[in-house]
């Protein structure tokens, strides 16, 4: 194929960011990684096509397109904006896709900031659980140069089911923030629900059993996956609390920059906060029913 990336540089190997990284070496790509945990990089021996780097700086000259996979946005300012960072020594025509979480704003100046070095930025946003990226059944978002992104599918292949494009920079992040805001609605309304059914007496298994089966309107993916995990208070799987915050702030920030008017949102949003606050942070984020179950005794 004319133009075809034989090296990737894979930066962030977090929860997503590992099994991302090993389904791209594992569908034959060559796979420079690095991260800031020198105890992570140093464990890849063993897996094909995957080598770590002990810098950002040494893997740009390695690579042909940069993949990103970072908690928050000072990481993603950090990696690719600071001295030392990607835009520091990137050469003319690098590819970069950030697969993280992040404000519309922070994706379109990306995008401006590649651009202007000669480079190409597509913001493509990760949707799924970490058990998700294990079994590369993530789907992406794709917002940037649409021209170009036949350059990127056979990365978005090897991780995932599949990608849509969605318009120019920033969008992408734009209806990741929305998407997982929805999931994160589902997780409250999910949570105050069955409190309510046991403290009311009923059998909650059984009420559980009942919704899957019916699949009407109050059926949900979340309530599908999720439930029956947390009336046994066994592990579901989901990706962190402090995450869920995280994400819900990004939502905050938009609400707030128009004066939007969303008193479910803004309640969600507070719920997680205090979620993290209380020192939930680091359980998974179907965890926020043990702050609705508190705060109904």
């Amino acid at each position: 194929m004319a133009n075809a990336i034989s090296s990737i540089g894979f930066i962030g190997l977090g929860q997503m960011g590992m099994p991302l990284a090993k389904n791209l070496a594992q569908a034959g790509h060559d796979v420079v990684a690095y991260d800031k945990s020198s105890d992570v990089v140093a464990g890849f021996s063993g897996i094909d096509n995957l080598t770590g780097c002990p810098s950002i700086g040494d893997m740009i000259g390695r690579v042909q397109a940069v993949l990103t996979c970072l908690p928050n946005e000072q990481s993603i300012r950090s990696v690719y904006l600071e001295q030392g960072g990607i835009l520091d020594r990137a050469s003319r025509g690098l590819i970069t896709c950030d697969m993280s979480t992040v404000s519309p704003d922070l994706a379109r100046h990306l995008g401006s900031a590649v651009q202007s070095q000669g480079g190409l930025h597509f913001d493509t946003p990760v949707f799924g659980s970490p058990l998700d990226a294990e079994e590369a059944n993530v789907f992406f978002a794709v917002s940037g140069p649409e021209t170009a992104v036949n350059r990127i599918e056979p990365f978005l292949s090897a991780m995932g089911r599949g990608y849509r494009y969605v318009g120019e920079s920033g969008t992408a992040s734009l209806m990741k923030i929305l998407q997982n805001s929805l999931g994160y609605g589902h997780a409250i309304l999910t949570a105050e629900i069955l409190t309510l059914c046991r403290t009311k007496g009923a059998d909650t298994a059984a009420f559980v059993h009942l919704v899957k089966d019916v699949k009407a309107m109050g059926w949900s993916k979340y309530f599908d996956l999720y439930a029956e995990d947390i009336v046994a208070g066994s592990k579901s799987g989901t990706g962190r609390l402090h995450v869920a915050a995280k994400d819900t702030q990004l939502l905050k920030s938009l609400i707030d920059e128009i004066g939007f008017d969303a008193p479910v949102l803004e309640q969600a949003i507070g719920l997680f906060k205090k979620a993290v606050d209380e020192g939930l942070g680091q359980e998974e984020f179907t965890a926020v029913t043990k702050l609705v179950e508190d705060n109904n005794r």
